[in-house]
């Protein structure tokens, strides 16, 4: 999936390096069977940092998937497990390109 570029902050110079960092590796979000999953903010990555450290997955996950927790666990409960990781799988690598354990905090 190509990324979407993102448009300079007008208010700035256009020599700002701000309009580079917003415009480079730009993140599309994630659709799966309707539910839209954005890549987390730096807060919600911070959050799933310290629940990793706490050793609380739930937190972890409510930290990942936002607003859409409910409705991205309630797709897969009555699935089997196997379904669930290949979509933790697949979600870790389209938002930060890598299969989990490499993402540490």
């Amino acid at each position: 999936m190509p990324a979407r570029k993102v448009e300079a902050v007008p208010e700035l110079d256009a020599d700002d390096y701000w309009n580079e960092i917003v415009s480079e590796n730009v993140v599309p979000p994630m659709k799966v069977k309707g539910i839209v999953l954005e890549q987390p903010t730096v807060t919600r990555m911070d959050l799933w940092r310290e629940a990793g450290v706490k050793g609380d997955g739930v937190a972890g996950e409510k930290a990942l998937f936002g607003d859409n927790y409910e409705a991205i666990k309630n797709l897969f409960k009555d699935e089997p497990e196997y379904r669930w990781e290949n979509f933790n799988r697949a979600y870790l690598r389209h938002m930060f390109g890598v299969d989990g354990d490499d993402l540490k905090g």
